[in-house]
């Protein structure tokens, strides 16, 4: 039997890139940005092509789980793992190839989506999905997820935007996406993997053919299970949309192909606000009629908060307001955009008597101000405090727009059934709506009530014909749901994962899988989650208060001067809190401060305190990074260097 070290030792010699396996190593990677923490035997930080084959070959040779990872800003959990993590962020983060004429670009998977399109601004083209998290997410992660934002009422999601795929099976052997013929015949015994799929694969689909219609949700975007809808055409097959949304299940992406868009001309935005919920739905769809690039909701319990926390800002939440709507168009002239609003304002106001008023930018410190304003949901929530926080659990479904009433009176009628204080806010436009509930997971009946709300979300989203997922993927939060969506369809997506992962080793649990439990288990704050005493400054509770704040969401390496440039996990400011919330619930032995690795660590902290005005959370990373120096050397006192900088007589 080999040990992780005779693997890793082996693995470690055999690739260009970085194996990590230290203890600090590994509880960096054992959370992110969603509800769990799970622990890894190992990470792997590939520099070519050639690591992530050998990687592969490796794990399936020891049946590792392997577990692909961009930014780590996943909702869902699906970039966590028990067996090896592949970050891509480090070294596979380049442009490889780029036409502008033909409006194309190639990239690796760990590039992150604003720096692609910081590259692509002089050529007045964008990669033109954009989640929240752009400034953290990698175009991986948005290939694995079919990740879309706001303006997914344009632009749709990622699958849409993504031509080719360069793709690492799961015996090594490496396939380029695009449209392929058929083979009608039965590959001979010593055809290629991906001569056996592109057989098998239609004969899959082509055998579930009669629930294709009556199980594809009847939504404008949708990331639940695999897409297994207009694959094929005229004897052609394209894996590029089944893989776009399979969240590191059937292989790893390598390479990708992206279609780009020109940069808009013209923009402009402005609020519609209501004092009746229920006019929204409504409201929408005649907003969606005059073809806007963006439609959002912010309804009361936000825009309360907001008015509070933020009163430098409160003309913008009027007080008795229900809900606002943030809309706005993209055209080629300022003729146009004037036009469009003034149809807007008829529709609403006018015609159909759906708003109190709307509200429309002047010039672009308005435009500036409105997009801060627009933005303000995830932060406001992020800010909360006590035990009690906003949980992201039932925040990616969606339903077509016609049906976002009922969707949102659903909503409200459970969140009072479950006696759950919630917020919602997200793209109306396309019926996603984020739903965050205000819950203390650490406590049991909190738990009761995460699980059970979520079967009744679910529940009420496919009687509305709507997603479970409609673009952060299912993850761990939801893949236990995904045989209810797909009743019989399910089968297939089963067979399809069968025929490209026979042994189940990539990221094995996510979308298919026996689990039922999957939602509640291996939370990072659950019931079993305790604090032990570690006669350190973080048995303080104000410290352990800022430790829980920390959402995971990886901001941090946007505005870090060290993390954007280092692009290691333990330089970012979610990195530090991960480290000492691992301390703080004895999970890392107190002695790891002792470790020279933990010092260098903290050390990356220059106390440039940005993280006070850019976390979304309002972390105080440099207070804690001082707090756990000081702890070092309380311990074992100041190094040399130390001792000549601050000894000033």
């Amino acid at each position: 039997m080999h040990t992780n070290n005779d693997i890793f030792n082996k693995l470690s010699a055999a690739l260009d890139g970085d194996v990590l396996d230290s203890d600090l190593s590994r509880s960096l990677y054992s959370s992110g940005a969603s509800l769990y923490r799970i622990l890894p035997r190992g990470i792997v930080q590939p520099r070519t092509v050639e690591d992530l084959v050998a990687t592969v070959k490796c794990a399936t040779e020891h049946k590792l789980p392997i577990t692909a990872r961009g930014g780590g800003t996943s909702r869902t959990g699906n970039e966590l793992g028990k067996g090896l993590i592949i970050d891509f962020s480090k070294y596979l983060n380049q442009v490889v190839e780029f036409n502008p004429e033909e409006r194309w670009v190639r990239v690796q998977p760990g590039i992150v989506l604003s720096q692609l399109n910081n590259f692509l601004k002089p050529y007045n083209l964008y990669f033109p999905i954009d989640p929240s998290t752009k400034d953290a997410a990698t175009l991986g992660g948005m290939i694995a997820n079919n990740s879309s934002g706001p303006h997914a009422v344009k632009y749709g999601t990622t699958r849409s935007h993504v031509k080719e795929l360069e793709l690492i099976l799961a015996n090594g052997e490496i396939i380029k996406t695009g449209r392929t013929p058929i083979a009608t015949e039965i590959p001979a015994g010593n055809a290629s993997w991906a001569e056996r799929l592109y057989h098998a694969i239609p004969a899959t689909i082509k055998s579930y053919s009669q629930f294709l219609e009556p199980e594809r949700p009847f939504t404008t975007k949708n990331s639940c299970g695999y897409h297994v809808w207009d694959l094929i055409e005229d004897g052609i097959i394209d894996f590029t949309p089944l893989l776009v949304g399979s969240e590191g299940t059937l292989g790893l992406v390598s390479e990708a192909t992206l279609q780009l868009s020109p940069i808009p001309e013209k923009v402009l935005s402005g609020f519609v606000y209501f004092d009746d919920l229920g006019n929204v739905g409504a409201a929408t769809q005649e907003i969606l009629a005059e073809g806007p690039s963006m439609v959002e909701i912010m309804e009361k319990h936000i825009l309360d908060l907001a008015r509070e926390q933020k009163p430098e800002l409160a003309e913008y939440f009027p007080e008795h307001t229900e809900a606002s709507l943030f809309i706005e168009f993209q055209e080629d002239s300022d003729e146009k955009l004037q036009e469009k609003f003034e149809s807007v304002r008829k529709r609403l106001l006018e015609d159909n008597k759906l708003a109190v008023s709307v509200l429309q930018a002047r010039n672009k410190q308005d435009m500036a101000t409105f997009t801060k304003v627009r933005s303000i949901s995830g932060p406001i929530l992020n800010r909360m405090k006590g035990p009690r926080r906003p949980i992201a659990f039932i925040e990616d479904a969606a339903v077509h727009v016609t049906r976002l009433p009922e969707y949102i009176s659903g909503l409200r009628a459970l969140f009072e059934k479950f006696n759950v204080k919630a917020a919602i806010y997200g793209h109306a436009g396309d019926g996603n709506l984020h739903n965050m509930a205000i819950l203390d997971l650490r406590q049991r009946e909190d738990v009761k009530i995460m699980l059970d709300l979520a079967d009744a979300v679910c529940d009420l989203v496919l009687s509305l014909g709507g997603t479970i997922s409609g673009e952060h993927a299912d993850g761990r939060l939801r893949t236990q749901y995904v045989v209810r969506q797909y009743p019989n369809l399910y089968q297939a997506m089963r067979e399809i994962k069968a025929l490209f992962d026979p042994e189940n080793i990539m990221n094995p649990g996510v979308i298919i899988s026996e689990n039922d439990q999957l939602l509640g288990q291996d939370l990072k704050y659950g019931p079993d989650f305790s604090i032990v005493h570690t006669g350190t400054s973080f048995d303080a509770s104000e410290n352990q208060e800022q430790i829980a704040s920390c959402s995971g969401c990886a901001q941090c390496r946007s505005y870090c001067p060290i993390a954007s440039h280092h692009l290691e996990e333990w330089t970012k400011g979610r990195g530090k809190i991960t480290l000492l919330r691992e301390l703080m619930s004895g999970k890392l032995d107190r002695t790891i401060l002792d470790e020279p690795e933990f010092k260098e660590i903290i050390d990356t902290c220059i106390n440039c305190k940005r993280c006070l005005t850019d976390c979304p959370s309002g972390v105080d990373v440099p207070w804690l990074s001082v707090t756990s120096r000081a702890d070092v050397v309380r311990r074992k006192g100041e190094d040399f260097s130390s001792r000549i900088l601050t000894d000033t007589r």
